[in-house]
């Protein structure tokens, strides 16, 4: 089980400090924050939003490391929903030796509501071989859809 974080509207003001995320907002806003995603084709006037992912926690991850234990971390991928078209991607860092890890990270991602979904995948790292896959979740991007979201604990 992993969880996030939800909460107000993303803008200026609360990018320079506020407590919320996985929430959407206004495409203005995001100093200080290196924002991923969707990049508009020049010229266009496409509309977007801003969502802001705070990845919180782990809980009762499997264990894959032969001392019982897991490496842990999360990759984020932007992907459309038509075409499932990564548009980006984000890592956590790696938390070692645990099965419940807290990351407290926090991401800003342009997007296109309703044409974009987000995809969480949780590995294992491994040094010498692949890294093992522990679980996903995906999740279509709306005002809406945001919100009922059973992954997503709103804070």
């Amino acid at each position: 089980m992993l969880s996030f974080s939800g909460g107000e509207s993303l803008s200026s003001e609360s990018m320079a400090g506020g407590a919320a995320a996985a929430s959407s907002g206004d495409a203005a806003g995001g100093e200080g924050r290196r924002i991923v995603g969707y990049v508009p084709p020049e010229g266009s006037n496409e509309r977007t939003r801003l969502l802001r992912l705070k990845v919180v926690a782990g809980h009762n991850l499997a264990k894959k490391d032969i001392f019982g234990a897991s490496d842990p971390y999360l990759r984020i991928d932007l992907v459309s929903v038509l075409g499932e078209e990564v548009q980006d991607s984000v890592l956590t860092k790696t938390k070692k030796r645990t099965l419940n890890p807290k990351w407290d990270e926090e991401f800003v991602f342009r997007v296109k509501p309703h044409a974009h979904k987000l995809v969480l995948e949780v590995f294992d790292e491994n040094r010498l071989t692949r890294d093992d896959f522990l679980g996903e979740s995906s999740e279509i991007i709306g005002c809406s859809s945001l919100c009922q979201c059973p992954c997503f604990r709103h804070g």
